[in-house]
Protein backbone atom coordinates (compact mmCIF):
# COMPACT_ATOMS: atom_id res chain seq x y z
CA UNK A 1 0.00 0.00 0.00
CA UNK A 2 1.07 3.58 -0.61
CA UNK A 3 2.70 5.14 2.45
CA UNK A 4 0.13 7.95 2.58
CA UNK A 5 -2.93 5.68 2.36
CA UNK A 6 -4.99 4.72 5.41
CA UNK A 7 -5.54 1.06 6.16
CA UNK A 8 -6.73 -1.33 8.86
CA UNK A 9 -4.22 -4.04 7.95
CA UNK A 10 -1.50 -4.45 5.35
CA UNK A 11 -3.57 -7.06 3.55
CA UNK A 12 -3.74 -9.74 6.24
CA UNK A 13 -7.01 -10.68 7.93
CA UNK A 14 -7.51 -9.58 11.53
CA UNK A 15 -10.57 -10.63 13.54
CA UNK A 16 -11.87 -9.42 16.90
CA UNK A 17 -13.00 -12.38 18.97
CA UNK A 18 -12.67 -14.91 16.17
CA UNK A 19 -15.09 -15.30 13.30
CA UNK A 20 -17.48 -18.20 13.84
CA UNK A 21 -15.41 -20.62 15.87
CA UNK A 22 -11.83 -19.67 16.62
CA UNK A 23 -8.90 -18.14 14.76
CA UNK A 24 -6.57 -19.09 11.94
CA UNK A 25 -2.82 -19.02 12.66
CA UNK A 26 -0.57 -20.01 9.77
CA UNK A 27 -1.87 -23.49 8.83
CA UNK A 28 -3.68 -24.08 12.13
CA UNK A 29 -7.27 -23.61 13.24
CA UNK A 30 -7.21 -22.57 16.91
CA UNK A 31 -10.35 -23.00 19.00
CA UNK A 32 -11.70 -23.93 22.44
CA UNK A 33 -12.38 -27.66 22.74
CA UNK A 34 -15.01 -28.96 25.19
CA UNK A 35 -14.67 -32.54 26.34
CA UNK A 36 -16.65 -34.59 28.86
CA UNK A 37 -14.88 -37.23 30.91
CA UNK A 38 -15.18 -39.41 34.02
CA UNK A 39 -13.20 -37.89 36.89
CA UNK A 40 -11.79 -40.38 39.38
CA UNK A 41 -13.04 -39.81 42.96
CA UNK A 42 -11.83 -42.76 45.08
CA UNK A 43 -11.48 -46.52 45.32
CA UNK A 44 -13.81 -48.31 47.74
CA UNK A 45 -12.60 -51.02 50.10
CA UNK A 46 -14.22 -53.51 47.75
CA UNK A 47 -11.88 -52.35 44.99
CA UNK A 48 -14.66 -50.58 43.08
CA UNK A 49 -13.61 -47.23 41.63
CA UNK A 50 -15.95 -44.24 41.93
CA UNK A 51 -16.13 -41.61 39.19
CA UNK A 52 -18.04 -38.36 38.62
CA UNK A 53 -19.08 -36.66 35.41
CA UNK A 54 -16.89 -33.67 34.60
CA UNK A 55 -15.73 -31.63 31.63
CA UNK A 56 -12.68 -29.74 30.52
CA UNK A 57 -12.11 -26.77 28.23
CA UNK A 58 -8.81 -26.55 26.39
CA UNK A 59 -7.37 -24.25 23.75
CA UNK A 60 -6.20 -26.53 20.96
CA UNK A 61 -5.03 -26.25 17.38
CA UNK A 62 -5.90 -28.31 14.34
CA UNK A 63 -3.24 -28.59 11.64
CA UNK A 64 -5.34 -28.06 8.52
CA UNK A 65 -2.72 -29.77 6.36
CA UNK A 66 -2.45 -33.00 8.36
CA UNK A 67 -5.70 -33.10 10.36
CA UNK A 68 -3.75 -33.57 13.62
CA UNK A 69 -5.03 -31.94 16.82
CA UNK A 70 -2.59 -30.77 19.50
CA UNK A 71 -2.48 -28.34 22.40
CA UNK A 72 -1.27 -24.80 21.83
CA UNK A 73 0.92 -25.38 24.91
CA UNK A 74 4.49 -26.15 23.81
CA UNK A 75 5.72 -27.73 27.07
CA UNK A 76 6.89 -31.25 26.07
CA UNK A 77 6.34 -32.58 29.60
CA UNK A 78 2.79 -31.25 29.96
CA UNK A 79 -0.12 -33.67 29.52
CA UNK A 80 -2.58 -30.79 28.84
CA UNK A 81 -5.04 -32.71 31.01
CA UNK A 82 -6.75 -32.28 34.40
CA UNK A 83 -4.14 -32.10 37.14
CA UNK A 84 -1.40 -30.79 34.86
CA UNK A 85 -1.90 -27.03 35.46
CA UNK A 86 -1.62 -26.54 31.68
CA UNK A 87 -2.05 -22.86 30.85
CA UNK A 88 -4.20 -23.83 27.85
CA UNK A 89 -6.72 -25.58 30.12
CA UNK A 90 -9.43 -23.41 31.66
CA UNK A 91 -9.52 -23.45 35.48
CA UNK A 92 -12.48 -25.08 37.20
CA UNK A 93 -15.74 -23.06 36.97
CA UNK A 94 -14.39 -20.74 34.30
CA UNK A 95 -14.93 -20.07 30.62
CA UNK A 96 -12.10 -19.92 28.09
CA UNK A 97 -12.11 -17.21 25.44
CA UNK A 98 -9.70 -16.62 22.55
CA UNK A 99 -9.49 -12.86 22.07
CA UNK A 100 -6.91 -12.17 19.37
CA UNK A 101 -3.79 -13.29 17.55
CA UNK A 102 -1.00 -10.73 17.22
CA UNK A 103 1.89 -12.09 15.20
CA UNK A 104 2.91 -15.25 17.07
CA UNK A 105 1.07 -14.17 20.23
CA UNK A 106 -2.23 -15.75 21.24
CA UNK A 107 -4.30 -13.46 23.47
CA UNK A 108 -6.80 -15.39 25.57
CA UNK A 109 -8.73 -15.02 28.80
CA UNK A 110 -10.40 -17.09 31.49
CA UNK A 111 -13.66 -15.68 32.81
CA UNK A 112 -14.55 -16.50 36.39
CA UNK A 113 -17.94 -15.65 37.83
CA UNK A 114 -17.75 -11.96 38.65
CA UNK A 115 -18.14 -10.01 41.85
CA UNK A 116 -21.12 -7.97 40.70
CA UNK A 117 -24.11 -8.11 38.39
CA UNK A 118 -22.17 -6.77 35.41
CA UNK A 119 -20.98 -10.29 34.63
CA UNK A 120 -17.49 -11.67 34.27
CA UNK A 121 -14.05 -10.31 35.18
CA UNK A 122 -11.44 -12.13 33.11
CA UNK A 123 -7.74 -12.68 33.56
CA UNK A 124 -6.06 -11.92 30.22
CA UNK A 125 -2.92 -13.69 28.99
CA UNK A 126 -0.66 -13.64 25.95
CA UNK A 127 1.18 -16.80 24.89
CA UNK A 128 3.85 -16.94 22.21
CA UNK A 129 2.99 -19.91 20.00
CA UNK A 130 6.53 -20.07 18.64
CA UNK A 131 8.60 -19.79 21.86
CA UNK A 132 6.15 -20.77 24.62
CA UNK A 133 6.62 -17.48 26.50
CA UNK A 134 3.65 -16.52 28.69
CA UNK A 135 2.68 -13.00 29.77
CA UNK A 136 -0.19 -12.04 32.04
CA UNK A 137 -1.63 -8.92 30.42
CA UNK A 138 -4.28 -8.12 32.96
CA UNK A 139 -5.80 -9.35 36.19
CA UNK A 140 -8.49 -7.86 38.41
CA UNK A 141 -7.66 -7.02 42.02
CA UNK A 142 -10.68 -6.75 44.33
CA UNK A 143 -8.67 -6.45 47.55
CA UNK A 144 -9.03 -2.67 47.77
CA UNK A 145 -11.52 0.09 47.09
CA UNK A 146 -10.03 1.01 43.68
CA UNK A 147 -10.71 -1.44 40.84
CA UNK A 148 -9.47 -1.21 37.28
CA UNK A 149 -11.68 -2.70 34.58
CA UNK A 150 -10.24 -3.56 31.18
CA UNK A 151 -12.70 -3.27 28.29
CA UNK A 152 -12.91 -4.38 24.67
CA UNK A 153 -9.60 -4.95 22.93
CA UNK A 154 -8.51 -4.20 19.36
CA UNK A 155 -5.35 -5.17 17.49
CA UNK A 156 -3.22 -3.21 15.08
CA UNK A 157 0.03 -4.71 13.79
CA UNK A 158 2.10 -5.68 16.87
CA UNK A 159 0.06 -3.70 19.40
CA UNK A 160 -3.05 -4.30 21.48
CA UNK A 161 -5.33 -1.37 22.34
CA UNK A 162 -7.90 -1.22 25.11
CA UNK A 163 -9.74 1.11 27.45
CA UNK A 164 -9.32 0.84 31.21
CA UNK A 165 -11.85 2.33 33.57
CA UNK A 166 -10.80 3.05 37.15
CA UNK A 167 -13.63 2.54 39.64
CA UNK A 168 -12.84 4.40 42.87
CA UNK A 169 -15.07 3.37 45.77
CA UNK A 170 -13.00 5.21 48.41
CA UNK A 171 -15.72 7.77 49.12
CA UNK A 172 -18.48 5.15 49.47
CA UNK A 173 -19.32 2.59 52.15
CA UNK A 174 -17.97 -0.23 49.99
CA UNK A 175 -16.00 -2.81 52.00
CA UNK A 176 -14.11 -5.46 49.97
CA UNK A 177 -14.47 -7.91 52.84
CA UNK A 178 -18.27 -7.83 52.67
CA UNK A 179 -20.26 -9.87 50.17
CA UNK A 180 -22.24 -6.98 48.72
CA UNK A 181 -22.46 -6.43 44.92
CA UNK A 182 -20.47 -3.51 43.59
CA UNK A 183 -23.60 -2.36 41.78
CA UNK A 184 -24.93 -1.18 45.13
CA UNK A 185 -22.34 1.61 45.20
CA UNK A 186 -21.62 4.58 42.95
CA UNK A 187 -17.86 4.97 42.35
CA UNK A 188 -15.90 7.80 40.83
CA UNK A 189 -14.86 6.72 37.36
CA UNK A 190 -12.08 7.66 34.97
CA UNK A 191 -11.42 5.94 31.62
CA UNK A 192 -8.02 5.93 29.95
CA UNK A 193 -6.98 4.55 26.58
CA UNK A 194 -3.99 2.18 26.69
CA UNK A 195 -1.56 0.44 24.37
CA UNK A 196 0.32 -2.82 24.91
CA UNK A 197 3.39 -3.39 22.74
CA UNK A 198 4.21 -7.07 22.18
CA UNK A 199 7.80 -6.27 21.23
CA UNK A 200 8.65 -4.33 24.40
CA UNK A 201 6.02 -6.13 26.56
CA UNK A 202 5.04 -2.82 28.10
CA UNK A 203 1.71 -1.06 28.71
CA UNK A 204 1.50 2.62 27.84
CA UNK A 205 -1.21 5.07 28.85
CA UNK A 206 -2.19 7.21 25.85
CA UNK A 207 -5.02 9.63 26.73
CA UNK A 208 -8.32 9.96 28.57
CA UNK A 209 -11.61 9.14 26.84
CA UNK A 210 -15.26 9.40 27.93
CA UNK A 211 -16.37 6.50 30.13
CA UNK A 212 -18.48 4.64 27.59
CA UNK A 213 -15.95 4.75 24.73
CA UNK A 214 -14.90 1.27 23.56
CA UNK A 215 -12.12 0.80 21.01
CA UNK A 216 -13.68 -0.57 17.83
CA UNK A 217 -11.07 -0.23 15.09
CA UNK A 218 -7.53 1.03 14.51
CA UNK A 219 -5.84 2.22 11.34
CA UNK A 220 -2.29 3.42 10.75
CA UNK A 221 -3.60 6.96 11.28
CA UNK A 222 -6.65 6.89 13.56
CA UNK A 223 -8.47 5.23 16.45
CA UNK A 224 -12.20 4.53 16.18
CA UNK A 225 -14.33 4.31 19.33
CA UNK A 226 -17.91 3.04 19.53
CA UNK A 227 -20.49 4.13 22.10
CA UNK A 228 -23.26 2.07 23.62
CA UNK A 229 -25.89 3.59 21.35
CA UNK A 230 -23.81 2.74 18.27
CA UNK A 231 -22.26 6.12 17.43
CA UNK A 232 -18.64 5.95 16.24
CA UNK A 233 -16.02 8.63 16.91
CA UNK A 234 -12.49 8.80 15.52
CA UNK A 235 -9.36 10.68 16.48
CA UNK A 236 -5.70 10.85 15.51
CA UNK A 237 -3.16 8.66 17.30
CA UNK A 238 -2.39 11.47 19.74
CA UNK A 239 -6.07 11.88 20.65
CA UNK A 240 -6.59 15.07 18.62
CA UNK A 241 -9.08 15.85 15.84
CA UNK A 242 -11.95 13.93 17.44
CA UNK A 243 -15.01 13.72 15.21
CA UNK A 244 -18.19 11.73 14.83
CA UNK A 245 -18.15 9.35 11.88
CA UNK A 246 -21.09 9.59 9.51
CA UNK A 247 -20.49 6.59 7.25
CA UNK A 248 -18.54 4.29 9.56
CA UNK A 249 -21.39 3.98 12.06
CA UNK A 250 -21.56 0.29 13.00
CA UNK A 251 -19.64 -2.24 15.08
CA UNK A 252 -16.99 -4.22 13.22
CA UNK A 253 -15.50 -7.65 13.81
CA UNK A 254 -13.09 -8.32 10.95
CA UNK A 255 -10.60 -6.27 8.94
CA UNK A 256 -8.59 -6.73 5.77
CA UNK A 257 -6.61 -4.02 4.01
CA UNK A 258 -8.75 -0.88 3.85
CA UNK A 259 -11.99 -2.80 4.56
CA UNK A 260 -13.84 -3.31 7.86
CA UNK A 261 -16.65 -5.88 8.06
CA UNK A 262 -19.57 -6.86 10.24
CA UNK A 263 -21.69 -9.88 9.33
CA UNK A 264 -25.09 -9.77 11.03
CA UNK A 265 -26.73 -13.19 10.68
CA UNK A 266 -29.74 -12.14 12.79
CA UNK A 267 -30.66 -9.11 10.71
CA UNK A 268 -29.47 -10.81 7.47
CA UNK A 269 -27.24 -7.87 6.58
CA UNK A 270 -23.57 -7.51 5.68
CA UNK A 271 -21.81 -4.22 6.54
CA UNK A 272 -18.65 -3.25 4.66
CA UNK A 273 -16.73 -0.01 5.25
CA UNK A 274 -13.92 1.23 2.98
CA UNK A 275 -11.66 3.63 4.88
CA UNK A 276 -9.87 4.63 1.66
CA UNK A 277 -13.06 6.21 0.26
CA UNK A 278 -14.99 6.74 3.52
CA UNK A 279 -17.94 4.81 2.13
CA UNK A 280 -20.07 2.06 3.60
CA UNK A 281 -22.13 -0.67 2.00
CA UNK A 282 -25.12 -2.30 3.64
CA UNK A 283 -25.79 -5.47 1.68
CA UNK A 284 -28.90 -7.55 2.46
CA UNK A 285 -28.16 -11.26 2.39
CA UNK A 286 -29.46 -12.96 -0.71
CA UNK A 287 -30.59 -15.85 1.46
CA UNK A 288 -32.51 -15.64 4.73
CA UNK A 289 -29.68 -17.50 6.50
CA UNK A 290 -25.95 -16.98 6.01
CA UNK A 291 -22.88 -17.54 8.19
CA UNK A 292 -20.03 -15.43 6.84
CA UNK A 293 -16.28 -15.48 7.40
CA UNK A 294 -13.44 -13.57 5.79
CA UNK A 295 -10.73 -15.59 4.08
CA UNK A 296 -7.68 -14.92 1.94
CA UNK A 297 -9.89 -15.75 -1.04
CA UNK A 298 -12.69 -13.32 -0.18
CA UNK A 299 -15.93 -13.42 1.82
CA UNK A 300 -17.02 -17.04 2.27
CA UNK A 301 -20.47 -17.90 3.51
CA UNK A 302 -22.46 -20.99 4.35
CA UNK A 303 -26.15 -21.25 3.52
CA UNK A 304 -28.61 -23.78 2.08
CA UNK A 305 -31.00 -24.07 -0.83
CA UNK A 306 -34.16 -23.76 1.29
CA UNK A 307 -33.08 -20.49 2.95
CA UNK A 308 -35.91 -18.67 1.22
CA UNK A 309 -39.05 -16.75 2.16
CA UNK A 310 -40.64 -19.85 3.67
CA UNK A 311 -37.67 -20.35 5.96
CA UNK A 312 -37.62 -16.66 6.84
CA UNK A 313 -41.25 -16.80 7.97
CA UNK A 314 -40.60 -19.89 10.09
CA UNK A 315 -37.61 -18.20 11.67
CA UNK A 316 -39.52 -14.98 12.32
CA UNK A 317 -42.26 -16.99 14.04
CA UNK A 318 -39.70 -18.91 16.14
CA UNK A 319 -40.82 -22.19 14.59
CA UNK A 320 -37.64 -24.17 15.32
CA UNK A 321 -38.98 -27.47 14.00
CA UNK A 322 -39.96 -26.00 10.65
CA UNK A 323 -36.61 -24.19 10.39
CA UNK A 324 -34.77 -27.48 10.91
CA UNK A 325 -36.96 -29.36 8.46
CA UNK A 326 -36.42 -26.78 5.72
CA UNK A 327 -32.69 -26.53 6.31
CA UNK A 328 -32.10 -30.24 5.86
CA UNK A 329 -34.66 -30.69 3.10
CA UNK A 330 -32.37 -29.04 0.60
CA UNK A 331 -28.66 -28.74 -0.13
CA UNK A 332 -25.86 -27.21 1.92
CA UNK A 333 -24.06 -24.51 -0.05
CA UNK A 334 -20.77 -22.64 0.36
CA UNK A 335 -20.38 -19.46 -1.68
CA UNK A 336 -17.37 -17.20 -2.23
CA UNK A 337 -17.85 -13.45 -2.67
CA UNK A 338 -15.48 -10.64 -3.64
CA UNK A 339 -13.90 -8.62 -0.81
CA UNK A 340 -16.11 -5.63 -1.67
CA UNK A 341 -19.29 -7.70 -1.47
CA UNK A 342 -19.64 -8.03 -5.22
CA UNK A 343 -20.00 -11.10 -7.44
CA UNK A 344 -20.07 -14.57 -5.91
CA UNK A 345 -19.73 -18.17 -7.01
CA UNK A 346 -20.81 -21.48 -5.47
CA UNK A 347 -17.81 -23.59 -4.48
CA UNK A 348 -19.43 -26.46 -2.53
CA UNK A 349 -22.75 -28.31 -2.43
CA UNK A 350 -24.01 -31.34 -0.51
CA UNK A 351 -27.55 -32.71 -0.18
CA UNK A 352 -29.37 -33.39 3.10
CA UNK A 353 -26.59 -32.05 5.32
CA UNK A 354 -25.98 -28.83 7.22
CA UNK A 355 -22.56 -27.23 6.74
CA UNK A 356 -21.04 -24.22 8.52
CA UNK A 357 -17.50 -23.13 7.62
CA UNK A 358 -15.32 -21.57 10.33
CA UNK A 359 -12.04 -21.32 8.41
CA UNK A 360 -10.42 -22.64 5.25
CA UNK A 361 -7.08 -23.88 4.05
CA UNK A 362 -5.90 -24.72 0.57
CA UNK A 363 -6.95 -28.33 1.15
CA UNK A 364 -9.97 -28.17 3.47
CA UNK A 365 -13.13 -26.38 4.50
CA UNK A 366 -12.99 -26.48 8.31
CA UNK A 367 -16.21 -26.29 10.29
CA UNK A 368 -19.21 -28.33 11.34
CA UNK A 369 -21.33 -30.82 9.42
CA UNK A 370 -24.69 -32.03 10.75
CA UNK A 371 -27.67 -34.15 9.70
CA UNK A 372 -31.37 -34.21 10.61
CA UNK A 373 -33.39 -36.78 12.54
CA UNK A 374 -37.00 -36.18 11.34
CA UNK A 375 -38.54 -38.42 14.00
CA UNK A 376 -36.93 -36.54 16.90
CA UNK A 377 -37.00 -33.14 15.13
CA UNK A 378 -33.34 -32.71 16.02
CA UNK A 379 -30.05 -32.21 14.24
CA UNK A 380 -26.95 -34.19 15.14
CA UNK A 381 -23.26 -33.72 14.47
CA UNK A 382 -22.08 -35.83 11.57
CA UNK A 383 -19.92 -38.87 12.45
CA UNK A 384 -20.24 -38.00 16.14
CA UNK A 385 -17.76 -35.13 15.90
CA UNK A 386 -18.32 -31.46 16.74
CA UNK A 387 -15.88 -30.33 14.05
CA UNK A 388 -15.10 -31.58 10.57
CA UNK A 389 -12.78 -31.19 7.61
CA UNK A 390 -14.23 -31.25 4.10
CA UNK A 391 -11.76 -32.08 1.35
CA UNK A 392 -12.16 -29.30 -1.23
CA UNK A 393 -11.24 -31.60 -4.11
CA UNK A 394 -13.07 -34.83 -3.28
CA UNK A 395 -15.81 -33.63 -0.91
CA UNK A 396 -14.83 -36.29 1.66
CA UNK A 397 -15.93 -35.37 5.20
CA UNK A 398 -13.47 -36.19 7.97
CA UNK A 399 -14.23 -35.93 11.71
CA UNK A 400 -11.83 -33.83 13.79
CA UNK A 401 -10.72 -35.89 16.81
CA UNK A 402 -10.65 -34.61 20.37
CA UNK A 403 -7.26 -34.09 21.94
CA UNK A 404 -6.42 -37.12 24.07
CA UNK A 405 -6.97 -36.81 27.81
CA UNK A 406 -4.30 -38.24 30.09
CA UNK A 407 -6.09 -39.06 33.34
CA UNK A 408 -4.44 -40.01 36.61
CA UNK A 409 -6.62 -42.12 38.91
CA UNK A 410 -4.50 -42.27 42.06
Amino acid sequence: MASDSEYFTEGNIVSKGGQIDGFVYKNSWIYVEYQNYQRYIKTLSSGEKVYADDNVQRIVKLNTLTGKVSSVCLDPLCTHSPGSDCIMMAPQNSIASIDAIVGDWLVFSYHMNGFDIEGFWPTVYAYNMRTGELCELYDYDFSGTVINRMSLRCVFENKLYYTKTTLDYSDTDYDPSEDIPLSEYEPKTRTMFWEYDFETKKHKELFEVPEFYKISAVTNKRFFFILQQGDVFSCDHDGSNRKKEENFNFAVSTFCGNYAYYFDSLENIMYIYDVATDTAKIIPYEYSYQQCILTDEGIMYSTFSKANEEFFEARKNFNARECLRLRYAGSAWIHLMDFDGGEYMRIYENDKLGVTVSCVSEKYFCGNVSYYDPEAYKSHSYLGSERHLIDRQTGEILPVPLLELVLVEE
